[in-house]
């Protein structure tokens, strides 16, 4: 869920942009709004059963990743046993090094996983909160709605906007629960 940072980086850029742009006249007259996108996704029923499968994910991986590396300790305390052999030295080694490969493959894998299930849980879920923003602008006739999920929003003074993010995860919540 944090690696869409960047896209959230983009969008609030370019709806920054066009408030920057609107005289402070206009800006006043403007009815804003925020949302907190990120958190909307992470609150959400869907959102938090989503983060538990990624839980369980990780812990699935770890468990492999513990058992490689406990693999590597005895053979590490094998290679520090004195008077080995040369030739059994050489074969504790190349076995390290096979366990070392497998343990980085094992971590690659887990990492692409749960980048793929985040990438998937946004991508069912951010057009859904797309529309009940838009609903909720319609609605309330807003001006524009900034997605503050970037941190975007500094040096304006939005004391008057409001702040929508429950707002969208009540709908979210209600629509696909």
């Amino acid at each position: 869920v944090n690696n869409m940072t960047s896209f959230y980086c983009r969008w609030a850029s370019v709806l920054l942009l066009l408030i920057v742009i609107c005289s402070p006249a206009a800006a006043e007259e403007a009815n804003i709004a925020v949302v907190n996108l990120q958190r909307a996704i992470q609150t959400t029923h869907e959102g938090l059963r989503a983060q538990e499968a990624l839980r369980r994910v990780h812990e699935h991986f770890q468990r492999q990743l513990d058992q490689r590396q406990e693999q590597l300790r005895e053979i590490q305390a094998l290679l520090q046993r004195p008077g080995l052999t040369v030739e059994r030295r050489r074969e504790l080694e190349a076995r390290y090094r096979v366990k070392n490969t497998e343990l980085n493959e094992i971590y690659a894998q887990f990492q692409r996983e749960l980048e793929h299930r985040e990438r998937e849980t946004v991508q069912q879920m951010l057009p859904r909160l797309q529309e009940i923003v838009e609903q909720l602008r319609r609605e309330r006739q807003l001006s524009i709605v900034i997605d503050t999920s970037s941190g975007g929003v500094v040096g304006r003074d939005l004391q008057t906007t409001v702040d929508i993010t429950e707002d969208v995860v009540r709908r979210y919540n209600e629509r696909w629960p």
